[in-house]
């Protein structure tokens, strides 16, 4: 059908005829073109044509042009027509170069088609938008090792999200749709007549066969995903649509689905039954429709069957326009004298009602193990997290992350143990060095598994030296040094094993029930226990006892320098002393006040001895202070003082004087006897001596005066 073409190369001086074009479209593939051309330049310069753009047109009987137009990928000598080289050109759209590139690039807080542009946008593909869906924005997105093409065509496909390309005379558009909304009717008369078993014509535009086939398919699709935020929650998706014949249609279950949320799973799982279904109904046919071509809509009017006379979306299409006959086996020989100027198409179609998703065929990158990272976080900060606990990495493939908060995702952090609100915890910090895997080896989804030590980060203790400690050792923050640290070692060296506790600031201890400490019970051998504080020290008892008690040894409490006080609120304190106690107050006083209550001193046996070397003794009582030995006592009072005796004695070595203030009373009951070794001398101002029965008054010299 083609009446003319135009041919424009980037070789202004070397003249090219068409010879033949193959032009396979797909959607959601790049297009591959595919030129026959001779020329009479033998010695054609191959770089002078690869990754040029050559454009095409071709004009039909009614003056409708198509167009050409992508860049030269390969060319290669394909024979010879009339003595003339024939060179193979196959021609690529823009976007198919991105295969030549591959990178590892990490992309955050954007939406797939957002990041289908930028990377596109990057390699000079000229991009038309023409989705119709919403699309939500990606926390993080991996280009992981693989070709900037493949790292686009899996996301496309991820989200059922194809294209195809509208071409002029100066280039080609890749158009994005995620719709049948998007397409519009092939150029020309796009209601098409079809004549089967007709012979094919290149004057009467039409189609030459038409085959509708339909296949068995899933007719339902479930997926299934989690989210750590929310882990209880029920994210099964389910989408289903079963056709009309009599049979029970498979179900596909797939595991992730990547989503966290219940309306998104429900989209993919739709996008992946559609996928399934895309070709359920597929027709095939070919004929001679200028502009017959992948993308494009057309109506069957004419065909036997009713229910084929619809509506269809051309997903497929392989133009053939041949001017010379280079498809006969006399073209290698040059043999050809010429042929009948061939035009045809052949194309698969669906329904136009009938979703369009792209089959998942661009494998996602898996990460084969695991990788190292470093903790990084905000300028200014040693530790960056969030409330989950999680920490940002800088990857040592990322050449574009800039070492700070923003470099990554948020990792979750594997830990030995992890409860609610209860287990094992250690946060990496800005500056470590982590081991980072990969849920099923999926670059999108890294997690933190452990830590290394590295040239800059090197382990706590020195070694070989230290080989047999192991241990906890932290490090205080902010500005931290290496002085400032808790820590718990253990030393496993034979006969010098330790277990070294240290606290930076404070070390608070709780016991729910029993504390139990041993020291040196078990080799009975060594055993001391040293506790050194620099301040106060406190201990409480809220209920029970407190003992100490020494088998073997002593006692010993010393105060250099303070004060020692025991204070008993309610109750009494009870000391038993099987030897010798002793209270020495060097300088200073001593001091004992019962405020109420009793003071007792009892001595079972054995003396009591108070001796005040220098100074005075003081016994003080308010009611009075009572001495008693057997029978005998000396009562003192605020009034009087008893003496009780069978005997009292009163011997002074010099004298003994009893003044009575007003009256002195010496009386007995059988006999008063007043012996003066040299003198007595009764004196006053009246004296009465005076004896009931008789009285005697006797001596060597008696005067009374």
């Amino acid at each position: 059908m083609a009446a003319s073409y135009q041919l424009v190369t980037p070789l202004s001086g070397v003249r090219f005829l068409l010879a033949k074009l193959v032009a396979r479209d797909r959607l959601g593939e790049p297009f591959r073109h595919e030129y026959h051309l001779l020329t009479e330049k033998v010695d054609l310069d191959f770089d002078q044509l690869l990754g040029q753009a050559i454009s095409l047109t071709l004009t039909d009987a009614n003056s409708t042009k198509r167009f050409f137009n992508g860049v030269v990928t390969r060319v290669s000598v394909a024979g010879q027509y009339r003595g003339h080289p024939v060179f193979h050109v196959v021609v690529r759209p823009q976007w198919w170069l991105l295969k030549q590139s591959r990178d590892c690039r990490i992309f955050q807080d954007l939406s797939i088609p957002e990041i289908v542009k930028q990377v596109l946008s990057a390699g000079d593909v000229v991009v038309r938008d023409e989705l119709t869906e919403t699309y939500a924005k990606l926390d993080y997105c991996v280009q992981y090792r693989e070709s900037a093409f493949d790292f686009v065509s899996r996301l496309l496909e991820q989200e059922g999200i194809y294209y195809f390309f509208v071409h002029s005379a100066t280039q080609h558009e890749m158009v994005l749709v995620d719709s049948s909304s998007a397409h519009n009717p092939i150029a020309g008369n796009a209601d098409l007549r079809c004549f089967p078993q007709a012979i094919p014509s290149q004057t009467v535009e039409c189609l030459w066969s038409f085959s509708p086939s339909g296949r068995v398919t899933s007719g339902t699709t479930v997926l299934n995903d989690y989210d750590f935020k929310n882990p209880r929650a029920a994210l099964e998706a389910r989408s289903q649509e079963l056709a009309n014949y009599d049979l029970e249609q498979g179900e596909v279950y797939d595991y992730p689905g990547k989503y966290i949320e219940v309306d998104t799973g429900q989209t993919y799982a739709r996008l992946r039954r559609e996928e399934l279904q895309r070709d359920a109904q597929l027709c095939q046919g070919e004929g001679n429709v200028f502009g017959l071509a992948a993308g494009g809509l057309f109506t069957l009017v004419t065909f036997p069957r009713s229910a084929d006379r619809i509506k269809y979306l051309v997903t497929s299409s392989e133009l053939v326009f041949d001017e010379v006959g280079l498809d006969e086996p006399e073209l290698s020989q040059g043999n050809r004298d010429g042929a009948t100027r061939k035009f045809q198409i052949g194309f698969e179609a669906i329904p136009s009602t009938k979703a369009f998703r792209p089959p998942r065929r661009t494998p996602r990158p898996v990460v084969g193990g695991p990788h190292t990272a470093m903790v990084v976080g905000k300028a200014g900060e040693e530790i960056w997290t969030d409330e989950y606990g999680r920490v940002r990495v800088q990857f040592h493939w990322d050449r574009e992350g800039q070492t700070d908060e923003n470099s990554s995702c948020w990792l979750r952090v594997a830990q030995g143990w992890a409860g609610a609100q209860w287990g094992s915890w250690f946060l990496p910090r800005i500056g470590q060095e982590v081991i980072v895997q990969f849920l099923e080896g999926d670059p999108d989804r890294p997690l933190v598994t452990g830590s290394l030590y590295n040239a800059d980060q090197m382990p706590p203790y020195a070694l070989p030296a230290n080989m047999t400690q192991s241990g906890i050792k932290t490090r205080s923050t902010k500005e931290g040094t290496e002085e400032n640290f808790n820590e718990l070692r253990f030393e496993d060296k034979k006969d010098e094993e330790e277990i070294y506790f240290h606290a930076e600031r404070d070390f608070n201890r709780v016991v729910e029930n029993n504390d139990t400490l041993k020291v040196g019970f078990v080799k009975k051998e060594d055993g001391d226990q040293t506790i050194d504080i620099y301040n106060n020290r406190t201990v409480t008892l809220d209920q029970g006892n407190d003992k100490l008690q020494i088998k073997t040894g002593n006692l010993v409490v010393q105060i250099d320098t303070g004060d020692a006080s025991l204070t008993v609120s309610q109750g009494k304190r009870t000391e038993q002393i099987r030897g010798n106690s002793e209270l020495t107050v060097d300088e200073g006083n001593q001091v004992t006040t019962v405020s109420k209550g009793n003071a007792n001193l009892t001595v079972s046996q054995g003396d009591h001895t108070i001796d005040v070397t220098a100074g005075s003794c003081t016994i003080e009582a308010a009611q009075k202070i009572l001495l008693k030995v057997g029978g005998s006592s000396i009562e003192i009072t605020p009034s009087a003082i008893k003496l009780t005796a069978n005997t009292i004695e009163l011997t002074g070595t010099s004298k003994v004087a009893i003044d009575g203030g007003m009256n002195a009373e010496v009386k007995a009951s059988m006999g008063v006897s007043i012996d003066g070794g040299l003198s007595v001398e009764a004196k006053g101002v009246n004296a009465t001596l005076q004896g009931q029965a008789m009285t005697t008054v006797k001596g060597g010299i008696v005067m009374i005066n």
